[in-house]
């Protein structure tokens, strides 16, 4: 038997109400707003407010319109995390996330994607949204969509499939990033700069960000003034690695990975020991930038304040967060 539309209504502002996704004391919007974000009848949406006034979860006032009351028996807010970032990959970030969820008294759930139990039982304790971290290249769109079709779903950090745009999303901001990362090199004169990437030749959203940047500075991808490389290069394509680094070598590198640069240039230094200075930077502000003798720029994501805003986030569309680069004046050779 197929719900009734008054009975979709009422579940679905029931699970809201329950998992704290309104607070007490908030106003809905009117009863005839409700009724078109629901594309239904003010008749559907009055019936469905007197039920749920009924069951108190909702007070209804002619002259004020429709609250939210005070929930003796309300849980703490439930945040559930759908990401692919283990805690020893990524400082500060789960950090940040406890953090956050800590400042609304909520509870946090964290899965990692795959774990398809997991992810259900997340899903069985009526989370007020989910935030999803995952890389493109590794996750079909339409399977996330399909398992958390009924909660609302909020991108974190990244994006990385072209179409159709996030509904809702609260990412860092990857071209501002790396336009910044090109105007400081641009600034300290370097002419030869390379983005190193984890694949042989970059995913298309990573390639639309680079050309972008590049745009924005007057540069473009592809030239001698800014290549792109990867260490997989050094198995495929050798002899292009050799052509880099001998004929033309860069002055400055820079890769939204710490860990990723810092090996790629310990193995460049051992096959070319003659390759003269070369200004780095990172991603993320790890450890891997910080060693001792070995140190260079990177980037602080300031993981707080973006999960701040994700978990308070309410409204449809995209907020960008940028992130702050934390430079080290004098990159030591690696």
């Amino acid at each position: 038997m197929t719900p009734s539309k008054t009975n979709n209504v009422l579940k679905t502002l029931e699970r809201k109400i329950r998992s704290g996704q309104f607070e007490p004391g908030e106003k809905l919007p009117s009863m005839r707003d409700l009724a078109r974000s629901f594309n239904v009848s003010t008749m559907v949406m009055q019936q469905a407010a007197i039920q749920l006034e009924e069951k108190g979860l909702l007070l209804r006032s002619s002259r004020c319109g429709l609250f939210i009351p005070d929930l003796p028996e309300q849980k703490r807010t439930v945040i559930g995390v759908m990401t692919d970032i283990r805690p020893q990959n990524m400082d500060f970030y789960y950090e940040g996330l406890f953090e956050s969820v800590n400042k609304i008294n909520g509870v946090v759930i964290p899965v990692f994607a795959g774990e398809e139990s997991h992810i259900r039982s997340m899903l069985a304790q009526n989370p007020s949204r989910v935030l999803v971290d995952l890389e493109g290249a590794c996750y079909d769109l339409n399977q996330i969509s399909e398992l958390l079709k009924d909660v609302p779903v909020v991108f974190f950090n990244r994006y990385e499939w072209i179409n159709p745009p996030p509904e809702s999303a609260v990412l860092i901001d990857r071209v501002a990033q790396t336009e910044d990362t090109l105007r400081y090199f641009l600034g300290r004169g370097h002419r030869r700069i390379l983005f190193l990437g984890h694949y042989e030749k970059p995913r298309e959203y990573k390639r639309l960000e680079l050309e972008d940047a590049a745009k924005r500075v007057g540069l473009k991808l592809w030239t001698p003034e800014f290549q792109y490389g990867s260490p997989k290069e050094f198995d495929t394509h050798p002899q292009r690695i050799a052509k880099i680094f001998r004929e033309e070598p860069p002055t400055a590198i820079f890769s939204r990975s710490d860990g990723l640069l810092f090996n790629f240039m310990q193995k460049i230094r051992a096959f070319y020991p003659r390759l003269g200075d070369v200004e780095l930077v990172g991603c993320y502000n790890t450890k891997n930038s910080q060693i001792p003798q070995y140190e260079f720029s990177s980037y602080d994501m300031q993981w707080h304040r973006a999960w701040d805003v994700a978990i308070r986030k309410r409204n449809c569309g995209t907020e960008w967060c940028i992130p702050k680069m934390v430079v080290r004046e004098k990159t030591a050779l690696l």
